[in-house]
């Protein structure tokens, strides 16, 4: 057996869309670190394949990414090399940790900001349990219905000259979308009020060219809030101004009266248009509550894929999520969403993706971790258990 095959590789349950990127990243971080040696013969994709049981495409596809970035050389005739010189630049990217290094060609908001929740090494590997933020349930998705509607779609685009497109997007889905918001949420627009967006995240880039007046305009955003929205507007020269959030959603009266622009989700903090079922939402609180009324308060959500538990000052959050990771749980820390120093610590926990059945064993798993609290000069202290 080659030694390759000793490396402790994990790859994430099958159907997963992360195998590639993370049997890529594990090999990637192999070579950085030493473990696989410069001119070292890797196995060929069919016995990599079989040795992680994973299919050879997945292999393939791995390989490849490693090829084009330098790390892996292919010589004709006798296989997969690791290189003898690795890429100056991505060793200098790895031994920053997080990328927030001097690099003067990178703008300097880029250079000096925190990672983003989400943020993490190409890619991670997802626990067996997951709470995955923001993400919806695929299994649910129409795709026979998608399918028929873009066969439709390039039928029609076939019988058309090609042309440019107006910049907006194009006149019938405008049209549509403001059919759709003027009767689903009461939005007097019409098709010239509206622009098609790659996403949401394209969506804040464009306001904040368009309304930023760098090192001048106030953007008065929810604290906590959705921190990609506060890196468009902050990487555009915007002041951020953080405003709580309580019960009712943003305070309104501590909004700066300089305020130029404020940012608010008055739906939901993620406002994907996803409503689960109340069932099912009843099920992420009762568990919570039953199990957890020690120590976490949870936030009653009427929509969405998410939902969040309040804890006590005391609590150090970072070290419950990080041994709840330990045992295959994955939960998030609220702490990442507040702008500036954290507020209230507490968890998070996404359900579009995760099963009731599960639900119920994560929970049960958590139940039994020793719940850790801060107390005078920094240390850790256990208080029991998570219930």
């Amino acid at each position: 057996m080659e030694p390759l095959f000793e490396l402790p590789i994990r790859i994430p349950p099958r159907h997963s869309r992360d195998r590639v990127r993370a049997l890529h990243a594990q090999l990637r971080a192999a070579i950085l670190q030493g473990r696989l040696k410069p001119g070292l013969k890797l196995p060929a994709t069919r016995a990599l394949a079989a040795a992680y049981g994973v299919s050879r495409n997945t292999v393939v596809a791995a390989y490849d990414l490693l090829l084009s970035e330098g790390y892996l050389v292919a010589r004709r005739g006798s296989g997969t090399f690791v290189a003898d010189v690795l890429p100056r630049f991505r060793e200098r990217s790895a031994s920053r940790g997080n990328g927030t290094g001097s690099d003067p060609r990178i703008n300097p908001y880029w250079r000096q900001r925190e990672p983003l929740p989400g943020d993490h090494p190409l890619l991670r590997v997802a626990p067996r349990l997951d709470f995955h933020l923001g993400v919806p349930d695929a299994a649910r998705f129409p795709f026979d219905i998608w399918r028929r509607l873009t066969a439709r779609s390039l039928r029609t685009a076939s019988r058309r000259p090609a042309s440019y497109d107006d910049a907006c997007g194009r006149p019938a889905l405008r049209e549509a979308i403001a059919k759709h918001v003027s009767f689903a949420r009461a939005v007097a627009c019409s098709p010239s009020d509206v622009i098609v967006t790659a996403g949401a995240q394209q969506a804040f880039d464009l306001l904040a060219r368009v309304l930023v007046m760098p090192g001048r305009t106030v953007v008065a955003v929810e604290n906590p809030g959705y921190p990609p929205l506060r890196a468009a507007f902050a990487a555009f020269g915007a002041k951020i101004a953080p405003v709580p959030v309580d019960g009712e959603g943003l305070m309104v009266e501590r909004v700066p009266e300089d305020a130029g622009i404020i940012c608010v989700t008055p739906s939901h903090q993620y406002p994907l248009g996803v409503v689960m079922s109340a069932r099912r939402r009843a099920a992420l609180l009762d568990g919570l509550r039953t199990h957890f009324s020690g120590w976490l308060d949870p936030v009653p959500s009427a929509a969405g894929l998410h939902l969040c538990a309040l804890a006590d000052a005391s609590v150090d959050m970072e070290a419950f999520v990080d041994k709840a990771r330990e045992r295959g749980v994955g939960v998030y820390s609220l702490r990442r969403y507040y702008a500036g120093r954290p507020g209230t610590p507490g968890l998070l926990f996404g359900y579009g993706t995760i099963s009731e059945d599960d639900i119920d064993a994560a929970l049960a798993i958590l139940r039994r971790i020793p719940r850790v609290t801060t107390i005078q000069g920094g240390t850790l202290k256990s208080a029991g258990r998570g219930a």
